[in-house]
C-alpha cells in the first residue's frame, strides 16, 4: 500500500513525464517540419543557381522562410524560371 504523500508523488511524476512526452513530440515535430522547409529552401536555391548567380539577400531571405505553402509557390515559380532562364518573377515573390 502507499501513503498519501508516496501517491501524490506518483501523479506529479506521471503528470510530469506525460509533459515531457507531450514537448519531446512536439519538438520532433518541429525539427521535423524545420528541416523539410530548410530542405525546399536548398532545392530552390539550386535550381535558381541553374539561371545565374543567387544575391547573397536573397538566399537569406528564402532561408528564413518557413512556411510550407509560400515555399510551394516559390519552388514553381524557380522551375519557371529555370524554363525561362530569367529569375524576374521569383524576385518579385520574394
Amino acid at each position: 500500500y502507499m501513503t498519501l504523500g508516496e501517491w501524490c508523488d506518483s501523479l506529479v511524476e506521471e503528470a510530469v513525464e506525460r509533459e515531457v512526452e507531450k514537448r519531446t513530440e512536439e519538438i520532433r515535430e518541429e525539427s521535423w517540419a524545420g528541416g523539410r522547409a530548410e530542405g525546399r529552401g536548398l532545392a530552390i536555391l539550386e535550381m535558381l543557381s541553374e539561371v545565374g548567380t543567387v544575391p547573397d539577400d536573397m538566399c537569406e531571405k528564402l532561408k528564413g522562410i518557413t512556411d510550407e505553402e509560400k515555399l510551394s509557390e516559390l519552388f514553381k515559380v524557380a522551375v519557371k524560371a529555370v524554363k525561362t532562364g530569367s529569375m524576374t518573377d521569383f524576385l518579385a515573390l520574394l
